[in-house]
């Protein structure tokens, strides 16, 4: 019985402390929203989006899959290192310790609210920017997750797989961002199998002049056409 009083005390007090420190929080979010509320009233006549852009907003979500796994723009082909550190995360909720589950599983709600409200905005694509551009607000979570990734691999046999799967990724990144500003691909939406032979072919054998013309000759860039 004593021992149930105690729990009980003790899962009240724990209750106590939170209000304080969610309260906080709320008025850290109201203060830091009001610049953005005073911004609209200025501009819009109101407290809010203009029209134009509310009307983008359909919030059943239903392109939240696309902005995750489309080639057009979804996070996931543009980015796969983001996919892995969601893996690390995924790790740290389930087998990590209490702080670091904590921790991890207020990142995945984070991170499955942005899902949510950039699956809501019919202009998912941001079309002409390079991936996914509106979650780059999570990449500090993405970066917890793949620290707990490699922190969990450690000490394993996958260790080495996973450094090479690591490379691979940031390598994908770097060659995309080339053709992208070459004008090597299609800025709309990715061909994987073209994509992956500029990456792994093409731009490797052109680094020296690609070099060249990022060092001195950057106008280059915005001299040629889109394919």
């Amino acid at each position: 019985v004593r021992g149930g009083i105690n729990g009980r005390q003790s899962g009240t007090t724990t209750i106590a402390r939170a209000i304080p420190i969610a309260a906080a929080g709320c008025i850290a979010f109201a203060i830091g929203l009001l610049p953005q509320l005073f911004a609209y009233k200025v501009l819009n006549g109101h407290f809010g989006p203009s029209k134009l852009v509310a009307r983008k907003m359909n919030w059943q979500a239903p392109h939240a899959l696309q902005v995750l796994g489309s080639p057009e723009h979804g996070l996931f082909f543009w980015t796969p290192l983001a996919a892995l550190a969601l893996g690390g995360l995924v790790v740290l909720a389930v087998r990590g310790q209490a702080q670091s589950r904590r921790i991890a599983w207020c990142a995945l709600l984070m991170v499955a609210l942005q899902v949510y409200v950039s699956g809501s905005v019919e202009s998912w694509t941001v079309a002409g920017a390079f991936g996914q551009r509106r979650f780059v607000a999570l990449t500090i979570l993405l970066t917890i997750g793949l620290a707990g990734l490699i922190a969990a691999a450690a000490r394993t046999p996958w260790r080495p797989a996973l450094g090479a799967i690591l490379a691979l990724c940031v390598w994908w990144n770097v060659a995309l961002i080339a053709a992208f500003g070459t004008g090597l691909m299609n800025r709309q939406r990715l061909e994987l199998r073209q994509n992956a032979y500029d990456a792994f072919v093409t731009l490797p054998l052109g680094l020296p002049n690609l070099a060249h013309r990022y060092f001195l000759d950057r106008n280059s860039f915005y001299r040629q056409k889109e394919p």
